[in-house]
């Protein structure tokens, strides 16, 4: 007996099967994660990155107007962690990745809430099944788009020029 004869798949005209509506659904519920996982980690970098370089530079004149050799060293040191930390947040792109992840975090959510309650797109009046193959269609969508603005911004160079 193929699958589509197997009265388990059946759940009235118009229902998705349980599997593959609870497939999508985990599918959902796993970039919802991904998603804030990879926004709060980024965030931290972000914020640590710009912390580590703001402490570091405002330190520098109190070492290089203090007498002897060794709070010049010190300056040096630490005007070079300053610009090393703003250069690995240009180079990683902490903070533009933490915005873009979170969006589609917060984007993935609410289509999850509105599939749930049947508001916005998901009306009632919509089937079961259609409802789901909405839902996946729309989140396909959010993480295709949030993947293409990615892309761009790998391959957009730190200066904002283009790259030829």
């Amino acid at each position: 007996m193929d699958n589509s004869e197997n009265p388990a798949n059946h759940h009235g005209e118009g229902a998705p099967t349980i599997d593959r509506a609870a497939r999508i659904l985990e599918h959902v519920d796993e970039g919802i994660m991904w998603y804030d996982e990879n926004a709060t980690r980024t965030m931290r970098y972000h914020h640590a990155l710009g912390i580590t370089a703001m402490l570091s530079a405002a330190f520098v004149p109190i070492f290089a107007l203090s007498s002897g050799s060794w709070p010049k060293y010190v300056a040096a040191v630490l005007g070079a962690v300053a610009g090393s930390a703003r250069g690995v947040e240009a180079l990683f792109r902490y903070n533009e990745k933490y915005v873009s992840w979170r969006f589609t975090n917060r984007a993935l959510v609410c289509e999850k809430y509105e599939y749930e309650v049947r508001i916005g797109p998901y009306l009632p009046t919509l089937s079961d099944e259609a409802a789901i193959d909405l839902l996946a269609a729309r989140v396909e969508t959010l993480t295709t788009s949030e993947n293409d603005q990615w892309v761009a911004l790998a391959n957009k160079p730190s200066d904002g020029s283009a790259k030829s």
